[in-house]
């Protein structure tokens, strides 16, 4: 619940105790209010699980396998860094 939409749900509900001087409309509000950050918060986790497992099979299905060149030849090695002519280390996939 670290998001702007999270903390002005958060002092609405607050507002709604404040200003109910102990009537139940207030109560009300405040139920309903927090009721939807709840849900809020349950939607927003289950998107960042889904994206974290999303990227994680994409990243399972990078090519294992680089192409690249040194003195003119195509080599083609286990991906990992490689370095370019210009001292630059860069990740380069191949087919």
């Amino acid at each position: 619940m670290w998001n702007p939409l999270s903390w002005v749900m958060e002092a609405a509900a607050i507002m709604a105790i404040a200003l109910a001087n102990g009537g139940l409309p207030g109560w009300q509000d405040f139920v309903g209010i927090i009721t939807l950050l709840v849900m809020n918060s349950t939607i927003s986790f289950i998107e960042e699980n889904n994206a974290g497992n999303a990227a994680a099979t994409l990243m399972g299905c990078l090519a294992p396998r680089a192409k690249r060149t040194q003195n003119r030849a195509l080599l083609e090695q286990l991906a990992a860094i490689v370095n370019d002519d210009k001292g630059m280390n860069r990740l380069q996939q191949g087919g």
